[in-house]
C-alpha cells in the first residue's frame, strides 16, 4: 500500500518542517480554545501561524487532525506522569497526593485542551475519539490501581469507582476557575486539595 502524497509545498528541511508544525499545532490550540473547533476556520489556522495555504496542507490532513493531536498530547503527558508516580512505588496515600498535586499542576498548564476536550472532544472521528478514551481509561487506571492498594492496605476506606471518578472531576474542574492571579499556586492548590480528597477517603483511624 502506498502513502498518499501530501498536497502544497514540501518545506526545506526536516527542523523547518518541525517548526512549521509545531506553529500550525500552536495555532489550532489558540483559536480551537478561543472560537471553538466549530468556529474556526482552516484558513484562519494557516493565518494564524503565518503559513500560505499549500504549505499547510502539506503538513496537515484535516482541521479535525489537529483536534486530535492537541488533546493527545495533553493527555498523553497526564498519563506519562501518573505512570511515572505510580511506579516509584510509594505508599498509597503519598501515592494518591502526588497524582492530585501532579494532576492540578498540569491540568493548570493546559486548561485551554481541558476545555476544548469538554465542549469539542465530540467532534473527534470514531478512531480517534476510542484511540483518546483509551489514553484518559489507562489514567484513571492509575488512580484506581492506587485506591485498590489503599484499600487493600487499609488505608482507604473504599476503592470505589465512583471515588475514583470524583476525585478526577474534581481535579478536572480546576480548569474552569483557576486564575493566575488569583492568589494561589498551582502547588499550593494541589496541596489544599490533596488534604482535602485525602480526608475523605482515608480510614478513620
Amino acid at each position: 500500500m502506498t502513502t498518499p502524497r501530501r498536497r502544497g509545498r514540501p518545506p526545506a528541511s526536516d527542523s523547518e518542517a518541525g517548526d512549521t508544525r509545531r506553529r500550525i499545532v500552536e495555532a489550532a490550540l489558540e483559536l480551537f480554545a478561543e472560537k471553538g473547533f466549530h468556529g474556526t476556520g482552516v484558513a484562519e489556522i494557516g493565518t494564524r501561524a503565518d503559513v500560505q495555504r499549500g504549505a499547510l496542507y502539506y503538513h496537515i490532513k484535516s482541521k479535525e487532525e489537529l483536534l486530535w493531536e492537541v488533546l493527545r498530547d495533553y493527555v498523553t503527558e497526564l498519563l506519562v506522569e501518573a505512570e511515572a508516580i505510580v511506579a516509584a512505588g510509594n505508599e498509597p496515600t503519598l501515592t494518591l497526593g502526588n497524582l492530585i498535586r501532579s494532576h492540578v499542576t498540569r491540568i493548570v498548564e493546559h486548561s485551554r485542551e481541558v476545555r476544548i476536550q469538554l465542549r469539542d472532544g465530540t467532534s473527534l472521528d470514531e478512531t480517534h475519539a476510542a484511540e483518546l478514551q483509551e489514553l484518559r481509561d489507562r489514567v484513571q487506571q492509575c488512580w484506581q490501581q492506587v485506591l485498590d492498594q489503599g484499600h487493600a492496605d487499609g488505608a482507604f476506606a473504599s476503592a470505589d469507582h465512583v471515588i475514583t471518578n470524583s476525585l478526577l472531576g474534581t481535579v478536572n474542574m480546576v480548569s474552569f476557575w483557576y486564575r493566575p492571579n488569583g492568589g494561589r499556586t498551582p502547588d499550593e492548590i494541589g496541596d489544599v486539595l490533596s488534604a482535602l480528597l485525602l480526608d475523605g477517603v482515608k480510614t478513620t483511624r
